[in-house]
């Protein structure tokens, strides 16, 4: 549909406001002490100042002629001097119209006389615009030339507002409207442009360029879009509530010769937009001063601004690494403070303004003790990045190393022995694929265990629930609400015994058992779960929080996720070899050929290992499977640290780890 053909929002009604009283009493005062006389209906004409310059309807016309011819009409004209003794009428359009349609006919004579209300050709347009707004609201298109008319003569928006009962913005905006080019007013006028689109296109000052984009838009979308045109206008521009921009500060931007494009048409005072080219370079530039600010505080040995934080994956972990942060570092004194205002933090039970200082007297605490553990030595290499992330919060990075500046020895280290004291997690040498698929399989059987423990199962959830009533911190905006993520599709599709599996055939079983017990319509009325006794909600309890547990491990930048199910196994007494058992296609066939012998050799079958030795890997895998059978072996990877036994070896070149 062309623009011409599309239907047109009703103009948005202007704010009012109470006219100024001095203005208005004014303006009253004029056309009371105007003389009231009459004058032939030949000499009045249309005012050219008459804001009222869209025709009237026949049918209003030709009702209000009948009426004038019965009753004779019953409120003079306001008119105003013209040249040659004739009369323009500044309000009454409709009657004067009226009496001429009444002429026409041959009703009433040329010479019938009409009364009239001479006032000043100065106060022509504000009587015109007053005595409209009073009987009905004004097209946009009269208002813009009555408003643009009162303003030639001299008047500001403060005046005009003040004189005829608008707000000043909204006067602000109309005069905006009539730097329009005259076509694009005339489509307005015409009901052929709407006032959003004219508010769009505003944006741009330049008559000839606002023809241009109009063209242009109309001849690639189909009735000219305001969000198209308004796009085609700041094209190079971005939002003054753009981060980027907020940065920066408006005064920095303006004082750098930038302009910002006032858009009097936002529902936000002061919006606009503004020359992205300059903002994004005064935006790097207090990115690289902060930066440099940090580097000479603490001592770093380079600092460096950047649009986005420093990234462990892609073309970031090929020139820089991220170390991982060592423990804060408290004084005595720092660390008194700091448990003391713990101390009285947790005594708050709402937030009030003494537990918010008390909470930015941590952080800073914290912050501090953060800055002060990195090593004079880590620091002498290393350097701090400054960027931004997308919700302007500033992001700062410190430890970082760029590739090109480290030897060949320290580029060949996993990121975790670089500074960090973190031990890895005993999966840290098995390759990702059989991570996953493991480690999915562990995820199932753990949930089928904690299944059937209901009561462990139901405080479990109880102390998640408590983690976000009583913490201090929700992350998500609503009440009470918990989300459970069921992810069996992609733990069977991972997970090497799939769904035929002992743990998901478990757990599939429980599920259908419960869903039998479920009352009737229970998926559109919460209330029918009062009807169900304690065993069947503990039930359901224990599966749904079951079936939320997730294990899956993953590895990235180097070294891997810890697995999160060593303290749940050992507080349920879970152990793997109860659920699933190595076999050649769900385990060995995905080792190397060297590995399947060191896994003999460690389960003490080290005659098996030497006939392995002389196999291919597929015959080795078989082997491997014959014998383990009914060993319950389980690869040390796979189960839960004993909590009260000693650390495991980092090494994690040994066989067990390997792969």
């Amino acid at each position: 549909m062309s623009v011409t053909e599309s239907a047109v929002k009703p103009p948005r009604k202007a704010t009012r406001k109470k006219p100024d009283a001095a203005q208005r009493a004014a303006l009253d005062e004029a056309v009371s002490a105007a003389e009231t006389r009459l004058v032939p209906l030949s000499a009045l004409r249309p005012s050219p100042l008459n804001v009222r310059t869209l025709p009237y309807s026949v049918d209003s016309i030709r009702g209000l002629a009948e009426s004038v011819a019965t009753t004779g009409l019953l409120q003079n004209l306001t008119v105003h001097a013209l040249p040659d003794g004739l009369y323009g009428v500044a309000a009454g359009g409709r009657r004067l119209s009226a009496l001429q349609l009444l002429r026409e006919a041959g009703r009433i004579s040329p010479d019938y006389p009409v009364a009239v209300k001479v006032i000043p050709e100065a106060l022509a347009t504000v009587a015109s615009v007053a005595e409209n707004e009073q009987r009905a609201a004004m097209h946009p298109a009269e208002q813009i030339t009555g408003f643009r008319t009162l303003a030639e003569q001299g008047q500001t928006p403060e005046q005009i507002g003040a004189a005829l009962g608008f707000g000043v913005r909204h006067v602000r905006r109309m005069l905006k409207l009539a730097g329009l080019a005259p076509s694009l007013l005339a489509l307005l006028a015409e009901n052929k442009l709407t006032v959003e689109q004219g508010q769009a296109l505003c944006l741009e000052s330049d008559p000839v360029r606002q023809m241009e984009i109009y063209a242009n838009v109309t001849a690639q979308w189909s009735g000219a879009p305001v969000h198209a045109l308004k796009r085609a206008v700041t094209d190079t521009e971005i939002s003054v509530t753009h981060a980027a921009f907020r940065f920066v500060g408006r005064e920095t931007y303006e004082a750098a010769g930038g302009r910002v494009r006032e858009d009097l048409f936002s529902a936000e005072e002061g919006d606009g937009t503004a020359d992205s080219g300059l903002v994004f370079r005064l935006f790097q530039e207090k990115l690289d001063g902060l930066a440099r600010d940090i580097q000479q505080q603490e001592g770093w040995a380079w600092s460096l601004g950047r649009n986005d934080p420093v990234r462990q994956h892609g073309e970031d972990r090929e020139t820089f690494l991220v170390q991982d942060a060592p423990a804060p570092v408290y004084t005595r004194h720092e660390q008194g403070r700091l448990d003391e205002l713990q101390a009285r933090y947790s005594t708050f039970d709402t937030v009030c303004e003494e537990a918010a200082e008390l909470a930015a007297e941590i952080l800073a605490l914290e912050e501090a003790g953060e800055i002060h553990a990195w090593p004079e030595a880590v620091k002498a290499v290393s350097g701090v990045v400054v960027s931004m992330l997308s919700d302007g919060e500033i992001r700062i990075q410190r430890g970082i190393r760029r590739r090109a500046d480290m030897t060949e020895e320290e580029n060949s280290r996993p990121v975790a022995s670089v500074l960090s004291t973190r031990q890895p997690d005993a999966a840290e040498g098995v390759s990702v694929p059989l991570l996953t698929k493991m480690s999915s399989e562990r995820t199932l059987a753990v949930q089928a265990a904690l299944m059937q423990q209901p009561e462990k199962a139901v405080a479990l959830m109880t102390w998640r629930l408590c983690t976000s009533v009583f913490g201090g911190y929700v992350s998500t905006a609503h009440p009470f609400r918990l989300s459970v993520t069921v992810s069996h599709g992609t733990l069977t599709a991972e997970a090497p015994s799939g769904k035929n599996g002992a743990a998901y055939q478990v757990l599939m079983a429980e599920k259908h058992s419960l869903e039998n017990l479920l009352p009737a319509g229970w998926e559109q009325d919460f209330t029918t779960f009062f009807t169900l006794d304690g065993s069947v909600l503990m039930a359901l309890l224990a599966f749904c929080t079951a079936c939320s547990v997730d294990g899956v491990q993953t590895r990235d930048c180097g070294h891997t996720s810890r697995s999160n199910l060593d303290p749940l196994e050992n507080a349920i007494g879970f152990h793997l070899r109860d659920w699933w058992q190595p076999g050649a296609e769900n385990y060995f066939r995905s080792l190397k050929h060297s590995q399947i012998v060191d896994v003999l050799n460690e389960a003490g079958m080290t005659g098996a290992a030497r006939d392995a030795e002389k196999m291919k890997k597929g015959e080795a895998a078989d082997l491997a499977e014959s014998v383990m059978a009914g060993t319950r072996w389980v690869p040390a990877w796979l189960c839960a640290a004993d909590p009260t036994a000693r650390p495991r070896s980092t090494d994690t070149d040994t066989p067990a780890h390997a792969a």
